[in-house]
């Protein structure tokens, strides 16, 4: 085991040497049960086969290759394979998380993750089941332990958290004998973890009992009908800090006075982490927010978090902001939010917006706009602006250099852009991204300038990108190449600008 500390010896010292006879059992007549052929082979005209299960060879008549048979010795339903056809590729596996009680606590129960094979590319009466441990885990209240072996040099690494092998073996069979786990958790708090309602969702049981070695509340969730609160937590989903998972008693574990939990509790099988985070918030700030309310609105908000940013402002409640959440929903007509949730994500990026511009979110009007949508793209529009301040600075410093890309004939001017703005603008009215080049302009890792018919100099016509004096790209409207005239000008200016900016060049530094 790899960096092989006291703790590991101790963490090795709960496995047994080994696998036990049943464990045998069960990766032959289970996880390998269809690892079972029959090969034929012939001696002169008479036809053999050799059963790989029971190793007797026997007379047969007529058996097809890719066929099923029943061997005549053992009684095992077989696969029929011809010895005389390539099998190279011919190999049987399967991954098996096997659950025993601990060598040396009493308390705990271990499981181990087993990867078996047989291969059948070379002599088939010499094929033997491999069996290469891949995982070793420790539950015992309090603690979980996983260490994992990637490799097969039988290095095993303590993993951070416990999680599942079973997406380490795509396409092979999973098993986790439903007995093995029974004989563990006997006489330990694990029979009272209702692995029983879960074990049909979870593939190896692994993650489920690591859940329940470091929150034991599992049990009152389960057993008083609030699963859904335990499969949130198990299979990764948002749990809405409504539960207090430390919590040694029911009312510590859902967050709410004796009296609370009898008024919900007979809704406990519709309530949704949403609905109980929802009702413990109307609970804390007084607004008294029903529990039907709750219920109804949880079904619309996905993440309640999102509603904390909002609820730290002073003169807000739960209730208020479910009210005006409604409001801006039916006032919308489903023009940009669809569910009530798209109005809150929306809310809390205008707030976001309000704080990085220094408004004051003591005022309810700030803090409720009679728009929100409307409200949050004006302060969207501002932040750009106050972002691009700083960009219009460096461009700002950039325009006296810049003055040598001036030129113009009796037909059109050619000019550096003289803000973000104009290139915002260009890029908008031309269909093109011009405007995503501002920083880079800015900074002076590209130079933009842009063509101007001389009768009409405030329109955009074409934009011209220029790199290490030489030019990159000519867009007009909708990524339009230039025309012949406006070709022609871009040659005159090159010649008469940028061939003549290299040679000045070149002679200032020759």
């Amino acid at each position: 085991m790899k960096g092989s500390t006291q703790e590991a010896r101790e963490f090795l010292q709960h496995f047994p040497e080994g696998y036990s006879d049943e464990i045998h059992d069960y990766i032959n007549n289970t996880v390998l049960l269809e690892s079972r052929y029959i090969f034929t082979y012939r001696k002169g005209k008479q036809q053999f086969g050799y059963c790989t299960h029971c190793h007797k060879d026997f007379r047969t008549e007529g058996l097809k290759h890719k066929g099923f048979t029943v061997c005549p010795k053992c009684q095992s339903n077989c696969r029929i394979q011809a010895s005389g056809l390539g099998r190279k590729f011919m190999f049987d596996d399967g991954y098996a998380v096997f659950y025993e009680k601990s060598e040396v606590d009493p308390t705990a129960i271990i499981a181990r993750g087993i990867y078996v094979y047989r291969n059948y590319k070379d002599d088939y009466r010499k094929v033997e089941t491999s069996i290469k441990l891949y995982g070793l885990y420790l539950f015992k209240p309090g603690q979980s332990q996983f260490y994992a072996n990637y490799g097969w040099n039988d290095s095993f690494t303590e993993r951070k958290s416990v999680f599942s092998l079973k997406e380490s073996f795509p396409g092979t069979s999973k098993f986790c004998p439903r007995n093995f786990i029974e004989n563990a958790v006997n006489n330990t708090l694990f029979q009272y973890s209702t692995w029983e309602d879960f074990a049909f969702r979870q593939c190896d049981m692994t993650e489920f009992f690591s859940l329940f070695s470091n929150y034991p509340c599992i049990e009152y969730l389960s057993k008083m009908g609030l699963k859904s609160m335990v499969e949130a937590k198990l299979f990764g989903r948002k749990t809405n800090n409504a539960i207090n998972w430390r919590g040694k008693t029911i009312d510590k574990v859902l967050k709410l006075e004796k009296n609370d939990i009898k008024t919900i509790r007979p809704h406990f099988a519709e309530l949704s982490t949403s609905a109980l985070r929802l009702y413990q918030l109307g609970k804390k700030d007084g607004s008294k927010l029903s529990i039907d309310e709750a219920l109804s609105i949880g079904k619309e908000l996905d993440t309640v978090n999102d509603l904390n940013p909002i609820l730290k402002l002073r003169p807000t409640n739960i209730k208020k902001v479910i009210k005006y959440l409604r409001k801006q929903l039916d006032k919308d007509k489903k023009k940009h939010y669809y569910r009530m949730s798209h109005v809150l994500s929306d809310w809390k990026d205008y707030i976001n917006d309000c704080k990085k511009l220094l408004l004051d979110l003591d005022n309810e009007m700030v803090i409720f706009p009679s728009n929100l949508y409307t409200a949050h793209q004006n302060t969207n529009k501002q932040i750009k602006y106050e972002a691009n301040d700083l960009l219009d600075r460096h461009i700002k410093n950039r325009m006296n250099k810049l003055k040598v890309y001036e030129y113009s004939d009796s037909q059109f001017v050619i000019r550096p852009a003289a803000s973000t703005r104009e290139l915002i603008n260009e890029g908008a009215a031309l269909n093109h991204c011009v405007g995503g080049y501002a920083e880079d302009y800015a900074y002076a890792k590209t130079t933009i300038l842009l063509i101007r018919e001389k009768t009409n100099q405030e329109a955009p016509f074409y934009t011209v990108e220029v790199k290490k004096g030489k030019i990159k790209q000519v867009r007009g409207k909708g990524q339009r190449l230039p025309t012949k005239e406006v070709q022609q000008f871009i040659d005159r200016f090159e010649n008469s600008v940028l061939n003549r900016k290299k040679s000045t060049s070149g002679r200032k530094t020759g």
